[in-house]
């Protein structure tokens, strides 16, 4: 487990244990809340059972763990968030004194934003954020403290920064904080919607942290695999589901065409159905027998033709093993004189010999015949690529005419 989950102070999962009104921090440390539940808590089918906040549902923090990561000078707050369409919605809220404190809020004009309070003034942070209707989202407030009255402000949605300020302001006098979940203590504002995964961290999380929670959660979610071609992905339909300990999974019902190259990704999957980015791709190689070729070398790069004398002609290229699958036993060179390449029967191979730059010389070819000349990396046991990207020359046989009536002066210096 990643090393930033030991700044976790709490972890209210939300789970609704089967239509009760219980809110578990999963960090067994004595987190306890007062929830003010009603019916409408309970929403099957969401995953972990997150809260729907109607405008009597609110859930009071004990302990003040808000007050206890800004007293350290780290704190951040991550919570997942389904916006059901209502205007000013509270997602959380920490008040000292009279209005001193922060609260992370959804305004229906201006989405997601924090502010700090002080008795005399709400200073907004943040700007306009586009929100989706009954769509999950991953939220992250990041507070570090300069000095006393002085914080850097941070925000992501989606692990995205949406904004970096620096706020002055007295956000440390909150000695006796109340801290809530969807609801402002003081002016009665609500939340409305669903959260889920809602955690207070003694830690000013980095973009990668904040960017490895958005991706995983806190533990489990899974693997989906998605196929498509020439680079677009249907991630529409999910050919596999893996678990996260699986290293390679069985697809069946995979009907791929003869003579066809596939991309297949994987994204893992939070528990609440947000997808990471895509992976590395995995090419799959179906040849004319419909057969799957299976770990290909890369394909060559750079390659370059050069006539010689008496038609010969010379081939030069590169091969960067930079992310290959497997590497290549060497390199088959197919020839097409006019007639097409035969892609069953290379003219040559050159053996790969672990160096960046390759060449080949023909035998002597038919003079002013015009060859094409394409180069496939292989490796035994395993795949061939299927590119047919060619250079082509015209053979010249004679050379240049032999030179008549030559004469030369010199004088002695």
């Amino acid at each position: 487990m990643t090393d930033f989950y030991d700044n976790l102070l709490v972890h209210y999962m939300m789970d609704d244990n089967a239509n009760s009104t219980t809110v578990i921090d999963s960090r067994g440390t004595s987190n306890g809340v007062s929830a003010r539940n009603t019916s409408l808590m309970h929403t099957a089918g969401v995953v972990r059972g997150a809260f729907e906040l109607s405008d009597n549902d609110y859930i009071t923090l004990a302990n003040t763990p808000i007050y206890t990561a800004i007293s350290s000078g780290k704190l951040t707050i991550s919570l997942r968030y389904k916006w059901a369409g209502v205007e000013d919605r509270i997602l959380w809220y920490s008040y000292g004194s009279a209005f001193n404190g922060i609260q992370g809020m959804f305004d229906e004009e201006i989405g997601i934003r924090l502010d700090a309070a002080t008795e005399e003034e709400i200073d907004e942070v943040g700007g306009t954020y586009e929100y989706d209707f009954e769509q999950w989202h991953h939220y992250v407030w990041v507070l570090d403290q300069i000095n006393e009255t002085t914080f850097t402000i941070k925000m992501y949605i989606d692990a995205s920064l949406k904004f970096d300020a620096t706020y002055t302001g007295s956000l440390l006098n909150l000695s006796s904080a109340i801290s809530y979940i969807g609801f402002d203590g003081i002016q009665g504002g609500k939340a409305g919607g669903c959260i889920d995964d809602f955690m207070i961290f003694n830690k000013s999380l980095s973009a990668a942290e904040v960017s490895e929670l958005f991706i995983t959660g806190r533990d489990g979610g899974c693997y989906r695999v998605y196929r498509g071609q020439d680079g677009i992905i249907d991630y529409n339909n999910v050919q596999a589901v893996m678990q996260l300990s699986d290293t390679n999974v069985v697809m069946t019902n995979q009907v791929l065409p003869p003579n066809t190259i596939w991309h297949f990704v994987r994204r893992r999957v939070s528990d609440c159905g947000l997808e990471s980015p895509d992976s590395p791709i995995h090419k799959v190689v179906i040849n004319s027998e419909g057969t799957m070729i299976l770990n290909t070398p890369n394909v060559v790069q750079d390659l370059i033709i050069e006539p010689l004398a008496g038609g010969v002609m010379q081939l030069r290229w590169r091969y960067f093993n930079t992310g290959q699958e497997v590497a290549p036993t060497g390199f088959k060179i197919f020839i097409d004189s006019g007639s097409g390449f035969d892609w069953n029967d290379p003219v040559a191979t050159v053996r790969y010999k672990r160096a960046v730059e390759h060449k080949w010389k023909s035998a002597a070819l038919t003079h002013g015949i015009t060859y094409k000349f394409c180069i496939r990396s292989y490796t035994t046991n395993a795949g061939e690529t299927i590119n047919t990207n060619y250079v082509a020359a015209k053979a010249d046989a004679q050379g240049p005419l032999a030179a008549e009536g030559i004469s030369a002066s010199w004088e002695t210096v």
